[in-house]
């Protein structure tokens, strides 16, 4: 597990309470990987989401050289390019979603990708994503 105030940008995380699965709407949801962008306070953090799916042509499609293979840290990332997408949102994640795994790296050329897609966008929360 890593500490929020121990992430930099392009780590990507897995929250324990967010990956649980849950029943909505009589379908299995469970949460997806975050990608740590930025501090917010003290508990929480700006992030990024990573899918498999072009929902609705909307989400931005990323490349394999975005993510490492090993972390500067010399452990093999359990994320790495799997038909990855980027959600167009800069999300207000909970500390309530961890705690949290560190599951991957982004490249510098994958952090500048996240940075040019939710660089100049407003905070939100998932739900309030999910209305716009």
């Amino acid at each position: 597990m890593i500490n929020i105030k121990d992430c930099k940008s392009g780590y990507i995380l897995k929250g324990q309470e967010n990956h649980k699965a849950k029943i909505v709407d009589g379908h299995n949801e469970r949460g997806h990987f975050i990608i740590f962008y930025d501090y917010l306070n003290g508990y929480d953090f700006v992030g990024a989401m990573i899918t498999t799916t072009d929902y609705n042509g909307i989400n931005e499609p990323m490349q394999e050289n975005y993510f490492n293979e090993v972390n500067e840290y010399g452990d093999k990332c359990t994320v790495v390019y799997s038909n990855s997408f980027l959600v167009p949102a800069k999300l207000h994640k909970f500390h309530s979603m961890g705690e949290f795994e560190f599951v991957g790296q982004l490249t510098d050329l994958g952090i500048s990708f996240m940075v040019k897609i939710i660089g100049n966008l407003d905070i939100m929360t998932w739900d309030d994503y999910k209305l716009t």
